[in-house]
Protein backbone atom coordinates (compact mmCIF):
# COMPACT_ATOMS: atom_id res chain seq x y z
CA UNK A 1 0.00 0.00 0.00
CA UNK A 2 1.12 3.52 -0.80
CA UNK A 3 -0.42 6.47 1.09
CA UNK A 4 -0.19 10.19 0.47
CA UNK A 5 -1.96 13.25 1.81
CA UNK A 6 -0.84 15.29 -1.22
CA UNK A 7 -3.88 15.89 -3.43
CA UNK A 8 -1.78 16.82 -6.46
CA UNK A 9 0.41 13.73 -6.13
CA UNK A 10 -2.71 11.60 -5.81
CA UNK A 11 -4.09 13.13 -9.02
CA UNK A 12 -0.75 12.53 -10.75
CA UNK A 13 -0.80 8.89 -9.65
CA UNK A 14 -4.36 8.33 -10.88
CA UNK A 15 -3.54 10.12 -14.13
CA UNK A 16 -0.56 7.76 -14.51
CA UNK A 17 -2.79 4.71 -14.24
CA UNK A 18 -2.55 3.87 -10.55
CA UNK A 19 -5.76 2.61 -8.99
CA UNK A 20 -7.00 4.56 -6.00
CA UNK A 21 -8.03 1.95 -3.47
CA UNK A 22 -9.66 4.29 -0.97
CA UNK A 23 -9.51 7.61 0.86
CA UNK A 24 -9.09 7.21 4.60
CA UNK A 25 -9.33 9.69 7.45
CA UNK A 26 -6.17 10.42 9.40
CA UNK A 27 -7.88 12.91 11.72
CA UNK A 28 -10.76 15.39 11.55
CA UNK A 29 -8.93 17.65 9.11
CA UNK A 30 -6.69 15.32 7.11
CA UNK A 31 -7.30 12.44 4.71
CA UNK A 32 -4.94 10.06 2.95
CA UNK A 33 -5.20 8.64 -0.55
CA UNK A 34 -4.38 4.93 -0.55
CA UNK A 35 -3.05 3.19 -3.66
CA UNK A 36 -2.65 -0.56 -4.07
CA UNK A 37 0.70 -0.93 -5.86
CA UNK A 38 3.33 0.53 -3.52
CA UNK A 39 6.38 -0.11 -5.71
CA UNK A 40 4.88 1.41 -8.84
CA UNK A 41 3.33 4.30 -6.89
CA UNK A 42 6.71 5.14 -5.37
CA UNK A 43 8.33 5.16 -8.83
CA UNK A 44 5.61 7.45 -10.19
CA UNK A 45 5.87 9.74 -7.16
CA UNK A 46 9.62 10.09 -7.76
CA UNK A 47 8.78 11.12 -11.32
CA UNK A 48 6.27 13.65 -9.94
CA UNK A 49 8.83 15.21 -7.57
CA UNK A 50 11.45 15.27 -10.35
CA UNK A 51 9.22 17.40 -12.57
CA UNK A 52 7.18 14.73 -14.37
CA UNK A 53 4.47 16.01 -16.66
CA UNK A 54 0.97 14.90 -17.63
CA UNK A 55 -1.73 16.16 -19.96
CA UNK A 56 -3.46 19.15 -18.37
CA UNK A 57 -7.14 18.47 -19.11
CA UNK A 58 -7.26 14.86 -17.83
CA UNK A 59 -5.22 15.91 -14.78
CA UNK A 60 -7.65 18.75 -14.03
CA UNK A 61 -10.66 16.41 -14.30
CA UNK A 62 -9.03 13.86 -11.98
CA UNK A 63 -8.09 16.62 -9.53
CA UNK A 64 -11.70 17.87 -9.44
CA UNK A 65 -13.02 14.31 -9.02
CA UNK A 66 -10.67 13.69 -6.09
CA UNK A 67 -11.71 16.96 -4.45
CA UNK A 68 -15.37 15.91 -4.70
CA UNK A 69 -14.53 12.54 -3.14
CA UNK A 70 -12.73 14.27 -0.26
CA UNK A 71 -15.87 16.17 0.66
CA UNK A 72 -18.19 13.17 0.39
CA UNK A 73 -16.22 10.65 2.46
Amino acid sequence: MFKTTDLYLAAFLVNSGQGLERIESINDKQKAFVFDNEEKSEAISRDYYNGGTVEVLPFKKILNDLKKQLFTC
